[in-house]
């Protein structure tokens, strides 16, 4: 755990170090064996899941009253959207949807009012929050709470057809959108990565929709999938090129 400055160690009797030892091993025991549970017969594989979710944890920040799962600590102190929007998901396939339920909370506070939610990376956020809100639900089954994130969902959903509408009609990028695509290329171009995501996010979250019975949107989503889909996959057609007999 990083420390500031030597002026915060304190030293400590050995009991008084026996004791908090014991209370921290009491409290990582406890908080890895919830969620789900895997019986693993290699030791090292089973050592290796848990102690990669007991850093991660480590890795949320509780910053004014929010959740946020940054990319690491003492290092890389930043909280990134779509990595941030993955941890979700993971948090849900690990069964710990409270905490799931904490950082998706955290995301959507920080959605802009257009809809559009980008956090220190670029368009995959965006897909890949739309794709965390969904998952929660198909993972947890929690109806209210997907009512609860649908204008958030409709919103972000309505940027990526928003942003498609205005996008290129012509050439190997139509229908592609023009973005910056991560925090180490922030000018705007044309990725197949952010658009794979949106488009996948838009898929995903027409599903959820038609579970609340929001089917005009849902139907908006499909259609902007369906072509968004298409419009992928001939760019990358068209962007094929041969090199020494292979393409």
């Amino acid at each position: 755990i990083p420390v500031s400055a030597p002026s915060h160690y304190e030293a400590v009797s050995a009991g008084d170090f026996a004791a908090a030892e014991a209370q921290a091993k009491s409290y990582w025991h406890a908080k890895l064996s919830q969620g789900t549970t895997y019986d693993i017969p290699e030791a090292r594989v089973s050592n290796a899941w848990k102690a990669w979710l007991a850093y991660s944890l480590l890795n949320i920040h509780r910053i004014n009253g929010f959740d946020e799962p940054h990319d690491g600590s003492g290092f890389y102190q930043l909280m990134y959207g779509i990595s941030a929007a993955l941890y979700c998901s993971e948090l849900d396939r690990y069964g710990l949807h409270d905490q799931a339920k904490l950082c998706l909370d955290t995301a959507i506070h920080y959605q802009n009012s257009d809809g559009l939610y980008t956090i220190n990376s670029g368009l995959p956020d965006q897909g890949a929050f739309l794709s965390a809100l969904a998952e929660h639900y198909w993972l947890t089954g929690d109806k209210a709470w997907l009512r609860s994130v649908a204008q958030p969902m409709v919103k972000a959903g309505d940027w990526i057809i928003h942003q498609r509408a205005i996008s290129p009609k012509t050439g190997v990028a139509a229908g592609l959108i023009k973005f910056k695509p991560y925090c180490d290329f922030p000018g705007p171009t044309c990725n197949y990565y952010g658009d794979t995501y949106c488009c996948m996010g838009l898929e995903r979250a027409a599903k959820a929709l038609r579970v609340l019975g929001m089917n005009d949107d849902a139907a908006r989503f499909e259609t902007d999938a369906a072509e968004y889909r298409e419009a992928i996959l001939k760019s990358m057609d068209a962007a094929t090129f041969v090199h020494d007999g292979v393409k």
